[in-house]
C-alpha cells in the first residue's frame, strides 16, 4: 500500500513490551516519556538528573527530566541504551533516533516499514506498524484542529 507513514515499532524495555516507539534515523538522542517510565516500574533504573540541553528546530530548548541507561531487547540482542527522560513524547512512548541505530549497526528504512540488523544468530528485521502509525497521524491531525477556534486574525484595540 503506497504510504508516507512513520516507522512504527514494538521493544522491550527492561522486560516491558513497549508498542509506541518512533525510529527517526533524525534525531540526535533517544528519548523516552515519563510517563513509559512510569509503566516499567523499575526502582533499579534511576534518572541521572545532569542532562545536556536538547533543542528543537526551532532553536528553542527542550526541557528534560534527565537522563537514564536501560536495557533494550531486540529478539536475541540486548544493549544497554542511554535515553533523555522528557513530560510530554505524545503520542509516543519513546523516540529511537541516531545512538540507537548506530549502537544497533541496524539499518532503517521508511519505505519497507521495517529495522533491520545482525544479531548473534544472525540477521533479524523488526517490521512497523503501518495501521499504528497512520492512527497516531490522524490522532494529532484532530488535535491541531481541534484546537484552532474562529478568531478574527485583526482586532480592534
Amino acid at each position: 500500500m503506497p504510504h508516507h507513514d512513520a516507522l512504527i515499532i514494538t521493544i522491550e524495555l527492561a522486560g516491558v513490551a513497549i508498542s509506541k516507539v518512533l525510529v527517526d534515523s533524525r534525531c540526535v538522542a533517544n528519548l523516552l516519556s515519563h510517563e513509559t517510565l512510569e509503566k516499567i516500574d523499575r526502582p533499579d533504573v534511576v534518572i541521572d538528573k545532569y542532562a545536556p540541553p536538547l533543542f528543537s528546530f526551532g532553536g528553542s530548548s527542550v526541557p528534560l527530566l534527565g537522563n537514564i541507561a536501560i536495557i533494550v531487547k531486540t529478539y536475541d540482542l540486548e544493549q544497554e541504551t542511554e535515553f533523555s527522560v522528557m513530560n510530554n513524547l505524545s503520542p509516543f512512548d519513546a523516540i529511537l533516533g541516531r545512538p540507537w541505530l548506530h549502537r544497533m549497526k541496524a539499518v532503517p528504512s521508511i519505505y519497507h516499514q521495517c529495522v533491520k540488523f545482525i544479531s548473534p544468530t544472525g540477521e533479524k528485521t523488526i517490521y512497523g506498524n503501518q495501521r499504528q502509525s497512520r492512527s497516531y497521524y490522524m490522532t494529532g491531525y484532530r488535535k491541531m484542529f481541534s484546537q484552532e477556534t474562529n478568531q478574527p486574525a485583526v482586532r480592534d484595540p
